[in-house]
């Protein structure tokens, strides 16, 4: 005769002994395509908020870095770029440039020391109007106006 509860112990192991041969089934079955389900896109890559187009026509106008750039005296697309004790460094934000001059040259762009030292020297107010060298600029048209004119 069994004791009680002696069934109930016998059960429950054959029970343990079925989820563990269960569990190693599964993790030796090779998964399939069709197992995974649907593919997740990956995200999109982030863009810049501005190209460096832009970037090269914000930071050569605004009171704080203008005075930074000097158009480099030999090489057109290029400016020597004054951000701590030393010479200059000859920069550019024109990839065609960079090709052409590296490595006398340097690309200025995101993630770069020199544009890391030069960005805390920009402005963080929000100006309502600026003035440029060819007068007061308010929007983004009348900016990218003085830009092609100058």
């Amino acid at each position: 005769m069994e004791e009680p509860g002696e069934q109930r112990d016998i059960d429950l192991q054959n029970q343990v002994t079925a989820i563990r041969a269960q569990m190693r089934a599964a993790q030796e079955a090779p998964v399939t395509l069709g197992e995974l389900g649907e593919a997740i896109a990956p995200d999109p890559p982030l863009e810049p908020a501005i190209d460096l187009a832009g970037l090269e026509r914000v930071l050569t106008i605004s009171a704080g870095t203008a005075e930074r750039f000097t158009q480099h005296p030999k090489i057109a697309g290029a400016y020597l770029l004054e951000v701590a004790a030393g010479p200059p460094i000859a920069v550019t934000f024109r990839r065609r440039v960079l090709e052409e001059h590296s490595p006398t040259v340097r690309l200025l762009t995101y993630g770069t020391p020199e544009l890391a030292a030069l960005l805390p020297q920009a402005p963080d107010e929000r100006a309502e109007a600026f003035d440029a060298p060819g007068g007061r600029v308010r929007t983004l048209a009348e900016l990218e106006a003085q830009l092609d004119a100058g």
